[in-house]
């Protein structure tokens, strides 16, 4: 183990050790007011997460409040094999990837529709406002569900679901936080009949002035984030009307925009801060359910348009007029629609997608783009009282325009194969175990095909190749005492994966890498412990150890080999109290590491408390977060350092 690697671990090791020290002594003769995770049940049922044949965490309003979760991002850190690339603050790009994958082989689905960006291939979860959602679910390894959309079968699927509350809800809710943070939401909900109606809203505002340390050589500074401000709206509205039993309409209209000051990367010596960047995404999806219970055939139409524009500016004299613009405006023409089949413990489903996109504006080529994707999905799923076998086979082809050099059309045939097996189960224990094979297929983006100087169309598409093994163990005692452990070992490969590379020292293009290696390790283990009367402790853990590899054996950029995220909960009938960690061993800005590219270790603690109670007829929450206790200077993107010691106070109300 080298020199770095015992630094890291011991640094994370007595940065725990002090985490759990600290509430456990404030645990002495203590309580707690609220229900479990929603990932260990209290009963005789297993959990989603234990009998699931792919790893997947589902975490609701209650269990995202135990975990210190300010974000949708936030939430996913505590996610074993999941990592997050941060450009920094509040308003800053936030992206997700399982296993190596890179974030766009991860669809991200709101309210049982997927989200699509064709431009750049991934979604932002940092313009995703958490108190919109009321259930968040990860699977690192695609769903196991058989009707679903073709375009959610993608390596990793993160399910996002409004609120699902069946009677009337008023609720708001607001934040003031270090570095000029505010915001706030507002949720409503009304039903009539079998009809029911959702609505919120959600502003934040940044100025993200905040201070950061510039290492030059074997000298250092202090300087303040500056051109950093960001200001988001967003709003959605639902409607849900129920037929009968089984069958359901659903339309939903949302609309988010932002305008943000972009800081670009540090330079020494450099105050670069002149770039804006405004952005409005609007949507609209309307879904129809036929899921009878007593029915042997069951089946879901559903259709979605989306626009998405962005305007880029650069306020520079160098440039004629003094301004530089980009602008780019996305279009998207969406339908799907499946039938699935049920009889015993077989189930089958045939689902199809069809996809239009288009993108026109900025910089040359000034062309239309436009792009015509047909995807299709046949699954089996077979689940006799031990057993579940899931088998499935992904079309895909992807037909590209361009008046000038287009990128090339391709058809490619993705097979999955996953089962899971229950080794043994009584009144209180259970254990499961499970293997997978699985390949996902990303095509290039619009910008990795055509963006000036940077993009190609000889491109071809990614492949991504999987496959692995893993446990569950699932254990109670007494009438709340709990405990869940699973771990999931995994090898693959993506061939032809999509990397930019420096063709001069100011231009890079993008190019096809012939073969990445990914191997790794997941473990995640939760518990409810009991500690008297309406007092308990809920201490969750996860760990990642993964690889990621060249022909050279070099790992990847940006890919640390060791990530612990670890959270500590006491919950008591007058303030519950929770410490959290976040940590990643050493990453490197570049794939060769040469000098002056290594990102160093860090290790990020923080703390939180909150307390609910009622006043007459209105409940209100109170809640206090702490980042970074330790105010260490760190960056997960190079040259974009993180905010230090932050502070953050909540206010809800329920009527």
């Amino acid at each position: 183990m080298s020199v770095q690697s015992r630094s890291f671990l011991l640094r994370t090791v007595s940065l725990l050790g002090v985490a759990v020290g600290m509430v456990c002594a404030a645990a002495q003769g203590t309580p707690a007011d609220s229900t479990l995770s929603a990932s260990i049940v209290v009963g005789q049922q297993p959990s989603a997460v234990a009998s699931a044949s792919l790893p997947v965490q589902t975490f609701d309003a209650r269990s995202l409040q135990r975990r210190g979760t300010t974000s949708v991002a936030d939430a996913l850190r505590n996610v074993a094999g999941v990592s997050v690339r941060d450009y920094g603050g509040a308003g800053g790009l936030k992206t997700v990837s399982a296993r190596g994958f890179g974030a766009s082989h991860t669809a991200v689905s709101f309210n049982d529709l997927p989200l699509g960006d064709a431009r750049t291939g991934q979604t932002d979860l940092g313009r995703l406002p958490l108190s919109a959602f009321s259930e968040l679910s990860f699977s690192v390894a695609g769903s196991e569900e058989v009707l679903l959309p073709v375009r959610s079968l993608a390596a990793s699927l993160l399910l996002l679901r409004t609120s699902t509350d069946t009677q009337t809800l008023r609720r708001m809710s607001f934040h003031v936080g270090s570095f000029g943070t505010l915001s706030g939401a507002l949720n409503l909900a009304q039903h009539f009949g079998r009809t029911s109606l959702h609505a919120d809203a959600d502003f934040r505002h940044a100025r993200n002035d905040y201070p950061f340390r510039v290492e030059n050589g074997t000298l250092s500074h202090d300087e303040r984030r500056q051109h950093s401000q960001s200001n988001d709206l967003a709003a959605h509205l639902s409607a849900q009307h129920r037929f009968q039993a089984g069958q359901t309409l659903c339309a939903t209209a949302y609309y988010q925009t932002s305008h943000r000051y972009l800081p670009g990367p540090v330079l020494l010596f450099t105050a670069n801060g002149h770039e804006h960047l405004s952005q409005q995404t609007a949507f609209g999806q309307v879904v129809f359910r036929n899921d009878r219970p007593s029915h042997r055939w069951h089946s879901f139409v559903a259709a979605k348009f989306t626009f998405d524009a962005q305007r880029y500016r650069d306020v520079n004299a160098g440039y004629a007029g003094g301004e530089q613009r980009q602008d780019y405006w996305q279009r998207e023409w969406y339908a799907t629609g499946g039938i699935g089949f049920r009889q015993g413990a077989f189930q089958a489903a045939l689902s199809a997608d069809y996809a239009f996109q288009t993108m026109n504006g900025g910089l040359p080529p000034q062309y239309d783009i436009r792009r015509h994707t047909l995807l299709g999905a046949l699954s089996f799923r077979y689940a006799p009282r031990r057993l579940q076998l899931l088998l499935r086979l992904v079309a895909s082809g992807y037909v590209n325009h361009c008046p000038e050099e287009r990128a090339a059309n391709f058809f490619r045939l993705s097979p999955s194969l996953s089962v899971s097996y229950r080794v043994y189960a009584s009144a209180r224990t259970r254990l499961y175990v499970r293997a997978l094979y699985r390949e996902a297929l990303r095509p290039p983006t619009f910008t990795e095909n055509y963006y000036f100087h940077y993009g190609s169309p000889r491109l071809r598409p990614e492949t991504a190749r999987q496959g692995g093994g893993g446990l569950t163990f699932e254990t109670s005692w007494g009438r709340e005492g709990q405990f869940l452990l699973t771990a999931d070992g995994y090898a693959g490969s993506v061939r032809d994966k999509i990397a930019a590379i420096p063709a001069t020292l100011y231009v890079w293009r993008c190019r096809n890498i012939e073969r990445v290696r990914t191997a790794g390790l997941d473990l995640t283990a939760e518990a409810c412990v009991p500690l008297a009367p309406r007092h308990r402790l809920l201490p969750v853990l996860s760990y990642t150890l993964q690889r990621l590899w060249e022909s050279g054996g070099m790992q990847l950029a940006y890919m640390p080999e060791h990530m612990l995220a670890a959270v500590l909960t006491w919950e008591n009938p007058w303030l519950n109290i929770g410490v959290r960690l976040l940590s990643a061993s050493q990453r490197w800005t570049t794939d060769a590491h040469i000098a002056g590219t290594r990102l160093a270790p860090y290790a990020d603690c923080g703390a939180f408390a909150y307390r609910t109670f009622l006043l007459r007829r209105t409940e209100i929450t109170l809640r206090f977060d702490a980042e970074n206790l330790g105010g260490q200077n760190y960056e997960l993107v190079g040259r974009y350092p993180m905010p230090g010691r932050a502070f953050r106070l909540t206010l809800g109300l329920k009527i």
